[in-house]
């Protein structure tokens, strides 16, 4: 259809590794980047092997990172994703020895996990304003104390309960594990329930108050 927009987020945070999450995160912007710069640089040092990739790779994200904004803490945030397919580019063999080894729904879990966090933690450099802020930020992740902070119980269980439900929507979408459909059920009366549990669940946890 040519009237149809292409998707630009595939499920992201279910990446097993971060070459992975970079063909789901922000498609259109990391395929223009790999057609018309990280491709014409691996064919340019192609005699090169992995340090002529690793070489487009560096170049390819911190531009990447210059993209959202001319600060050092984008381009840092370009060179960490860079970093990462630098070291996967190099350790291909013993990942799949540790993935052999491993039960594959163990690996699959903690690669997921490692994915989600390395990115989460990347987000710091491309969230904060400067330098000195990101590593002040990080510094406190990992030495400060306190409690754990929310506005009210009531809160916490409606974040809980709209995490699971998007979580369990993206595992079902992606490994397909339940055989039942509810939006694209072929019993009418299955597809009508789910859509009002849909509209019931936005009128109890939706926010009307033009807040974000």
């Amino acid at each position: 259809d040519v009237c149809s927009f292409r998707s630009n987020f595939n499920r992201p945070f279910l990446a097993k590794t971060v070459s992975d999450f970079w063909h789901r995160w922000h498609i259109s912007l990391s395929s223009w980047v790999n057609v018309y710069i990280y491709n014409p640089i691996v064919l340019n040092r192609r005699d090169w092997g992995n340090f002529g990739v690793s070489y487009a790779l560096l170049i390819s994200f911190a531009i990447i990172g210059i993209w959202h904004g001319a600060t050092w803490n984008f381009v840092i945030f370009g060179l960490l994703q860079s970093a990462a397919l630098i070291f996967e580019t190099f350790t291909v063999k013993s990942r799949r020895a540790v993935a052999k080894a491993l039960p594959v729904f163990i690996f699959n879990i903690l690669s997921i996990i490692v994915i989600f966090l390395f990115f989460s933690f990347s987000l710091v450099f491309f969230r904060t304003p400067g330098y000195n802020d990101a590593i002040a930020i990080i510094y406190r992740v990992f030495t400060a104390r306190g409690g754990f902070f929310y506005d009210s119980s009531s809160t916490i269980i409606f974040a809980a309960m709209g995490i699971f439900i998007l979580f369990l929507c993206d595992i079902q979408d992606e490994f397909k594990i339940f055989k039942i459909r509810f939006f694209k059920n072929e019993h009418w009366f299955v597809q009508q329930f789910a859509y009002i549990l849909l509209l019931v669940t936005i009128l109890v946890l939706g926010v009307f108050d033009g807040g974000q």
